[in-house]
């Protein structure tokens, strides 16, 4: 019964091809606070340098 109510549908509306989000894990706590670390570092390891030019 459900294949007779689904191909009639899809005659009289067609199918219109679903969209899937691509979803993300989440990050975990002990990476989101290394990425901070790692980003504290560049921006000491580039202020040293900026320094030392001057």
């Amino acid at each position: 019964m459900s294949r007779l109510v689904y191909a009639v549908g899809k005659e009289r509306f067609g199918v219109t091809p679903s969209e899937r989000k691509q979803t993300t894990a989440a990050k975990i706590r002990r990476q989101i606070e290394i990425e901070k670390l790692r980003k504290g570092f560049r921006n000491l390891r580039n202020q040293y340098r900026q320094a030392s030019e001057l």
